[in-house]
């Protein structure tokens, strides 16, 4: 199993969410940002804290097409994701686990 990538650039977060994630039996990696050609992304699933103002566009850049991201927000604008696979903080770490096994079913692309 790929491990899940939690990127975001606090600490605290990155740290509870790979904690949460790895009670419930996940592998995880944290990363303050992705670089470029990081490779095997293709397929990973990723827990992004997305920062006030990003699109992400950058992030699914580096990823590539084929990446399940979880967008992880303060709260929702029109220049925030919007979808299913957005949680608001503050959320419980079940909901956190909860989503990611939904997104994890999703295919691939």
């Amino acid at each position: 199993m790929n491990p899940v990538l939690v990127v975001g650039e606090d600490a605290a977060f990155r740290r509870f969410v790979r904690i949460t994630l790895q009670r419930a039996g996940y592998p995880v990696e944290d990363l303050r940002f992705v670089p470029e050609g990081l490779p095997g992304c293709d397929g990973a699933a990723v827990v992004y804290d997305c920062p006030m103002g990003d699109r992400g566009t950058d992030l699914l850049a580096r990823l590539g097409q084929g990446a399940r991201v979880l967008w992880v927000t303060a709260g929702l604008t029109d220049e925030r994701p919007a979808g299913p696979w957005v949680l608001v903080k503050p959320f419980d770490p079940g909901e956190l686990v909860g989503l990611l096994e939904k997104l994890l079913l999703q295919p691939v692309g």
